[in-house]
């Protein structure tokens, strides 16, 4: 490839960069909020009832995928088709998700409504009721979803943001006001209530164009494409979040509640490579329908995934300053879960790595790959944290065998990328070792921190100043760095 053609590479991966900067702030923004409400909610439930809410936000979660990928298609067939300057193809494709999205969201819940009542209704009526809250609630962010995908596909990633943000200020909003006299039927119906308002809005405020045609020969093919990329993203969920159900099983739900609030950060942190991941896919999908070069797209790749990897190092290494410190102030009766968080934010730059490079899966049509590897991962993290929890590490072992299993898992994904891209184990092994040399060199600045501060031996009643000169040194010897590394970077590439 030439020195022209690199540059022009370059140029659409700078701008992939910038073009994320408004999903960028959705995400943060969503995440933030939602931040909020853990530390509300949390504090409000307790630790046992919190652990309980876990599972049925898990529930929620999983959700997301009853409507057989359909969703999940929108974005890279309408992408594929845009590349290729079908039109009719495109709206055809859209009016047909939408319906179809409907109609499956729909018969889907009915069946689950029928077997929460036959596991539910006998013993714990009000937690039947949550049940079906949360099962409408389902059927509303299929559709919120759906629309977040819509304007994804156009590229109004501004749009995006605000509905994303909208939808986690109003559970916010709703749940103060509901949990005090309803609890854990408050908190469901303002999950359902903020779905449901903001999916009016964008009917009355963006009148999106919407058929109400169903193209039913169209529906199998479209399946056909989105159900492994459903069963990819579903079962890409359940990786994230089998250690959860693990917990509640093995150790109960207190223990899930401790875990899930010390782990917090490090979910958040694997959220800024899946915010760069949506844009990537978009520009991917349509360059790969244009002109099917693989080869392309893993140059396209290259600044995006090194700048997400300095910017996860360096989020990873000041939540693990900050980690304890948060949780001692604002959530004291949770402080047994700080060492797992702690962890927990190294399997975050593990499975980071793998982010844009199953983009690069995703675009060229290999998500069957995709789920048998996730599959792999799913079944080693299950055998691990089993063997951790069976020692007795509980939930630090369940955070150190999620580590490795998300190592094991990015080294799969990076190796077969390269394969599929005719290169050598020498080009990957340059790419591990560039991609993974922020993540060590922040490693080697909090151990130095850690053997300073034992050096100076602060007294007890020195907590402040010594959290003070660590955080200064951190940012001089990090932040600093770091982001002159990433302008350069920009800066010489475009």
């Amino acid at each position: 490839m030439d020195d022209k053609a690199l540059d022009d590479i370059a140029r659409k991966s700078i701008g992939i960069v910038r073009h994320s900067k408004n999903y960028l702030i959705g995400v943060w923004g969503k995440e933030l909020l939602a931040f909020v409400y853990i530390v509300f909610v949390s504090k409000a439930l307790g630790p046992d009832k919190y652990g309980l809410w876990t599972m049925f936000l898990l529930v929620l979660s999983y959700g997301r995928y009853m409507n057989f990928g359909l969703n999940n298609c929108l974005v890279q067939q309408v992408c594929f088709y845009k590349g290729k300057g079908m039109s009719d193809d495109v709206e055809d494709i859209r009016s047909t998700v939408f319906n179809s999205v409907v109609i499956i969201s729909l018969v889907v819940s009915i069946i689950a409504l029928f077997l929460g009542a036959k596991f539910l209704l006998r013993s714990e009526y009000n937690l039947y009721i949550v049940f079906c809250v949360i099962i409408w609630a389902s059927i509303l962010q299929q559709l919120n979803e759906y629309f977040v995908r819509y304007y994804i596909s156009e590229n109004n990633f501004l749009v995006v943001s605000r509905i994303m943000i909208s939808v986690n200020a109003l559970i916010l909003i709703l749940s103060v006001v509901l949990i005090a006299k309803l609890k854990l039927i408050g908190l469901s119906l303002a999950i359902a209530l903020a779905h449901l308002f903001v999916l009016v809005s964008i009917f009355i405020r963006y009148k999106p164009r919407i058929r109400w045609r169903l193209n039913i020969k169209r529906i199998p093919s479209l399946i056909k494409i989105g159900f492994p990329i459903a069963v990819s993203l579903f079962l890409f969920i359940f990786f994230l979040s089998i250690e959860k159900i693990l917990i509640f099983k093995y150790l109960g739900r207190e223990k899930l509640g401790y875990y899930g609030v010390g782990s917090c950060l490090s979910n958040f942190l694997i959220l800024l490579p899946l915010s760069f991941g949506i844009p990537i896919l978009t520009r991917l999908s349509e360059i790969y329908g244009a002109r099917e070069n693989i080869s392309e797209l893993k140059e396209l790749i290259r600044i995006p995934s090194t700048t997400v990897m300095y910017c996860v190092s360096f989020i990873a290494g000041l939540s693990y300053i900050l980690l304890p410190s948060l949780i001692t102030v604002f959530l004291p009766r949770y402080t047994p879960g700080i060492a797992a968080g702690r962890v927990a934010l190294a399997g975050a730059i593990f499975f980071s790595v793998s982010i844009p490079l199953r983009m690069i899966l995703f675009a060229t049509g290999r998500h069957l790959q995709c789920v048998f590897i996730i599959l792999f991962g799913i079944l080693l993290k299950i055998l691990l944290i089993s063997i951790f929890i069976d020692r007795g590490l509980g939930i630090i072992g369940a955070a150190v065998s999620t580590n490795i299993a998300y190592f094991i898992y990015s080294l799969i994904i990076a190796r077969y990328t390269f394969y599929v891209c005719n290169d050598t184990f020498l080009e990957l092994g340059k790419y591990l070792i560039r991609i993974y040399f922020p993540s060590v060199y922040v490693v080697i600045i909090l151990f130095g921190l850690n053997h300073f501060s034992q050096f100076l031996n602060f007294p007890a009643d020195g907590r402040i100043l010594h959290f003070s000169i660590g955080l200064i040194l951190f940012l001089t010897f990090v932040a600093v760095p770091f982001t002159r590394i990433v302008r350069k970077t920009i800066r010489l590439r475009a």
